[in-house]
């Protein structure tokens, strides 16, 4: 338990820093977005394709984040699991029964399972925080000035 514990630091640091480059890459990402509609219907075909190749990169930038983080938890997964087994073996030794290992591998198979959802909620959570941003500003310019809002 102490080394899940000791765990959550380094997956709390990998997160914090995941999801700065992750509202990064979003914001640029619908920046593009927003773009497609005056985009498409210009008809100009080269700068169709550049919107959907820069749409492409992002995308891509994006992607790439996603894996190198997924990377990340996994080593760390490894760790867990390893520094668990020598702590098992270190504390029962030979006398280990096969339950008790069963019921140790499930336990922190509960636990990696969450480390692994972490990476995908960061994006999520990034990506509809800067939609909701966008949102809120689209709200704000809309509003006659002098009108009061009616709720």
């Amino acid at each position: 338990m102490l080394v899940c514990l000791g765990i959550l630091l380094p997956v709390t640091a990998f997160s914090y820093f995941y999801g700065k480059k992750m509202n990064t890459l979003n914001k640029q990402k619908n920046d593009e977005l927003e773009k497609q509609v005056d985009t498409i219907t210009s008809g100009n075909n080269i700068l169709i394709k550049e919107h959907y190749d820069n749409l492409r990169k992002w995308q891509v930038r994006i992607s790439d984040q996603e894996a190198w983080n997924f990377g990340l938890m996994e080593i760390l997964v490894m760790i867990v699991m390893g520094l668990s087994l020598l702590i098992t073996n270190k504390t029962m030794g030979a006398e280990i029964e096969a339950g008790s290992l069963v019921g140790i591998y499930s336990y922190i198979q509960r636990f990696v399972s969450g480390l692994d959802t972490i990476p995908y909620t960061v994006q999520r959570l990034s990506s509809l925080n800067d939609i909701t941003r966008r949102i809120e500003l689209h709200e704000d310019d809309l509003r006659t000035p002098g009108l009061k809002d009616v709720a």
